[in-house]
């Protein structure tokens, strides 16, 4: 179940509820357990340069987040030349790896790197 932020009574929620809801139990605990305190102020910045401004981006809106609201993930990626939505959590590298390989190596084989023959990539799973 999904427990909106404020509730009326006190609700126990994790971060494995909210990062990693669809994701296998041991490979939740093991993310949760490399989670650090972020500094405050931490992503309040202006960066200097946006790189998705001058080269070709994708994002992916997980529309089963239940950290950022898939629909402040799709204004959010109006921006990006390209938009993937797929039916996940907040954590698709760790709950659905293959996505993200899929996606991963689409872009590589789309991609003109200089030294790449023929879009040619090797992939071990």
């Amino acid at each position: 179940m999904k427990w909106p932020v404020w509730c009326w009574f006190t609700a126990y929620i994790t971060a494995t509820d909210v990062l990693y809801a669809d994701c296998p139990e041991h490979l939740a605990g093991w993310a949760v357990g490399l989670l650090r305190a972020q500094a405050s102020g931490g992503g309040r910045g202006v960066p200097e340069h946006h790189s998705w401004k001058h080269r070709p981006s994708t994002y992916v809106v997980c529309t089963q987040d239940r950290a950022i609201d898939a629909g402040l993930q799709r204004m959010m990626a109006a921006r990006c030349d390209s938009i993937r939505e797929w039916q996940s959590g907040h954590s698709p590298l760790i709950g659905r790896p293959e996505l993200v390989i899929d996606l991963v190596e689409e872009l590589l084989d789309a991609s003109d790197i200089p030294g790449r023959a023929g879009g040619a990539i090797t992939t071990i799973r």
